[in-house]
């Protein structure tokens, strides 16, 4: 069960440590609704609608960052994205405006997601097909073993003081940065030299038309969506994300209108960090032996019933267990969600399809935020969470239509079909 992961490129595990003290940082998406309404005042709608602004910043952020770090490289777009990020925050604790805030905030998802895109790319530059969905496994874990910890000494830092919410931020941002500029090396290119060595002649022709050229956005964009498979599983994965955004943007003021204050959030939702450390690896192992189409229908359904359930709970615990079901969803959908991805795309496409799949996570905030904050405010919250369940459940009628194409990677011969309809 642990030789796919110990056998894994040592880069991985650089980016698994910065992924984790970063993710140990990330106190403001985290705390930022109940900052704003809390600390700033703000009504629910606006500090929904504030939230909607950094998904409409990450949904920007992902297409600039695919596109940037398949021509300029991964690794100057990772760091530069961290380095912004950390100054931006410095400057994100100091306003006040509702306005300024928001125009901040968008910015600072603009510049801070580009490193998600091209992240996913250098992982699958570096990791073979057949163990991808380990890789982007433990890097799950990274994040989620960040999230243990990133609630529990947030709330207890917002019942002290915000601004050290903002200040931890950006130190922990800012030394991944470096992290990764000193023992990083640059991915872009190895990906499509593997491919050469295992897929011999046909896989060469991907990339032989036009030999290095770049491939311009019109033409990449024209190809995405051209891409029927690949479009409809997008579509999926945005109801997915739709749903499981309500878990920090409306869940928090939603456990608040019943008593339950910052800190008791952070403890209710470290249950979800708990749960991928511990239990992530031997399920990953388990779900690998399976169809990953029905893997991804049984994790949007395990979401469906566990955001559904939140119109009953009212006490910590049931919200406690609650958490749990839709974690075992979320920890059979990630890694499934991001190793289809990578085979469905060409290599000279790779970060701006995984653009496209970032885009779902910043769409999802965007409209889930905004429409969840309205739902919330005007309908209260066992409408939002039954909503919730729909439209999961939805999700994963969409994955079980398609999933056989799921399950197929990228072949050579169609890698090589590719290559020549990208180019013609």
């Amino acid at each position: 069960m642990l030789r796919h992961y110990l056998e894994l490129p040592r880069a991985i595990y650089i980016i698994c440590l910065g992924t984790f003290l970063n993710r140990a940082g990330s106190f403001i998406l985290l705390f930022l609704t109940p900052y704003l309404r809390e600390q700033l005042h703000f009504e629910t709608s606006e500090a929904t609608r504030t939230m909607s602004a950094y998904g409409a910043g990450s949904i920007l952020a992902a297409l600039v960052g695919g596109h940037l770090a398949d021509k300029i490289g991964r690794k100057t777009v990772m760091a530069g994205s961290l380095i912004g990020g950390s100054i931006i925050l410095l400057i994100l604790a100091h306003l006040r405006s509702p306005w300024a805030i928001t125009l901040m905030v968008l910015t600072f998802a603009l510049v801070m997601d580009t490193y998600r895109p091209a992240a996913s790319a250098m992982i699958a530059d570096l990791v073979d097909v057949d163990r991808r969905q380990h890789a982007f496994s433990l890097v799950y874990i990274s994040i989620n073993l960040g999230f243990c910890v990133a609630p529990l000494v947030g709330g207890a830092l917002a019942k002290r003081s915000y601004v050290w919410l903002f200040v931890g931020d950006s130190v922990t941002t800012a030394v991944y940065a470096i992290i990764i500029i000193v023992f990083l090396a640059e991915s872009l290119g190895r990906g499509e030299k593997k491919a050469q060595a295992e897929g011999g002649a046909a896989a060469k022709i991907e990339y032989s038309p036009g030999g290095d050229e770049f491939i311009s956005a019109g033409r990449a964009v024209a190809h995405i969506l051209a891409d029927r498979r690949f479009m409809l599983f997008v579509l999926a994965s945005l109801f997915v994300a739709i749903v499981y955004q309500q878990g920090i943007t409306t869940f928090p003021l939603y456990l608040h209108s019943l008593g339950i204050d910052e800190q008791g959030y952070g403890q209710i939702v470290a249950v979800n960090g708990i749960m991928i450390v511990c239990v992530q690896v031997p399920l990953t192992a388990f779900v690998a032996r399976f169809r990953r189409g029905p893997g991804l229908v049984v994790g949007a359904l395990f979401i469906a019933v566990g955001f559904g359930m939140k119109a009953w709970a009212t006490a910590p615990w049931q919200f406690m267990l609650t958490v749990a079901v839709w974690t075992v969803g979320e920890m059979m959908d990630a890694p499934l969600k991001f190793a289809v991805a990578t085979d469905l795309a060409p290599e000279r496409l790779r970060a701006r399809y995984m653009g496209v799949m970032t885009m779902t996570f910043s769409l999802g905030l965007m409209i889930g935020a905004t429409v969840g904050g309205e739902v919330l405010e005007r309908y209260g919250g066992p409408t939002l969470w039954v909503s919730c369940l729909v439209v999961a459940v939805l999700a994963a009628v969409i994955y079980a239509l398609q999933a056989e194409g799921l399950d197929k990677p990228r072949t050579p011969a169609a890698a090589a079909r590719t290559g020549a309809e990208i180019h013609a």
